[in-house]
């Protein structure tokens, strides 16, 4: 369904589908957005650098492995709803249905008709315009009932900014870590000769 020539409404229905896509963006990649940024706070702040062989190892591949899980999960459930859905979603809180008035065509053509027709439409668009657009408050509540798409960004940021300069080859050897300390930890050995 289409609000067919009024700008205004076609703008204001584009926005309203945008915050529902968003919504249903971080309905299904959000476990693994905040899986992966809390992964990245547990490297900054150094715990995988104390840790050697099968745990590291464990570790890492419990991350990757639940986030291609998650990430799978994610585009299985993502699902951006539709011109046709988001209208349907914006009116549910209107008796009025506003917008579907805008739509409708006159059942006759004679001039005391097509004169009452254009006097609904203009009431029918003065009246959508007033209208607030429906809050999404409780969409984000089930989606992201602890506001994690605004603190885990925020926190891993806090915590690379205390890191300093050891911030990015703390993210590299938690998320690629070297394999001799994966795989035989206790056995790399160096040796150095002093000639006198």
């Amino acid at each position: 369904m289409s609000v067919g020539p009024h700008p205004n409404l076609s703008r204001r229905l584009g926005r309203y589908r945008a915050r529902l896509i968003r919504i249903a963006w971080v309905g299904a990649f959000g476990p693994a957005l905040a899986l992966a940024l809390g992964f990245a706070g547990f490297s900054l702040v150094g715990v995988l650098d104390q840790l050697s062989g099968l745990a590291l190892g464990g570790i890492v591949l419990a991350f990757w492995l639940g986030f291609a899980v998650l990430l799978w999960r994610g585009f299985r459930r993502y699902r951006p709803p539709g011109r046709d859905a988001a209208l349907s979603r914006f009116e549910a809180g209107f008796e009025t249905r506003p917008f579907s008035a805008l739509t409708d065509q006159p059942s006759g053509h004679d001039r005391v008709g097509q004169a009452l027709w254009q006097a609904h439409l203009a009431r029918a668009e003065a009246q959508a315009d007033r209208l607030p657009d429906p809050s999404l408050v409780s969409d984000w509540a089930k989606v992201d009932p602890y506001l994690l798409r605004f603190s885990l960004p925020v926190l891993v940021l806090a915590l690379g900014l205390l890191s300093g300069p050891l911030a990015s080859a703390r993210l590299h050897a938690g998320l690629f870590p070297d394999l001799a300390r994966v795989i035989a930890p206790g056995a790399v050995k160096a040796q150095a000769w002093i000639v006198p």
